[in-house]
Formats: C-alpha cells, sequence, structure tokens
C-alpha cells in the first residue's frame, strides 16, 4: 500500500499506521510538502495517527481496515 501524505496545513505532521505486527511510519511532513510511505499490510486492522504531540488529542487517528490482498 502507497499512502501520499500531503500537508496542505501550517504544522508539520507525522503519520504512523500499526497493528498486526506492523509500526510504520513515516518521516515528519512540513507544511506545503508531499511524501509517500510504502508499507505491505495484511487483511486487519491497523491504527493509524499523527503521532506528534497532542496531535492524537486532536482527533489526529483513525481506523485502516485491510479486507483482501
Amino acid at each position: 500500500i502507497t499512502f501520499i501524505l500531503s500537508n496542505e496545513g501550517r504544522y508539520t505532521h507525522d503519520f504512523r499506521v500499526e497493528g498486526n505486527g506492523v509500526d510504520d511510519r513515516a518521516p515528519k511532513v512540513g507544511a506545503g510538502r508531499t511524501l509517500e510511505l510504502r508499507t505491505t499490510l495484511q487483511p486487519g486492522s491497523y491504527n493509524i495517527s499523527c503521532p506528534i504531540i497532542k496531535h492524537a488529542e486532536r482527533v489526529m487517528t483513525g481506523t485502516l481496515v485491510v479486507t483482501g490482498p
């Protein structure tokens, strides 16, 4: 899976996907920048988040469900 991480905001963000033995993190994405994170995910549920301090409190989290290969 390739995640395209485009930061159209003013502040730096990060991206993390974890679960089912996976713990992948992209480099920090500065304002106005776009990066890619490639990872292999098996079917199942994964937590996605911006692990920068206090960003989870601002609801920068979610669940990704992979249903097939």
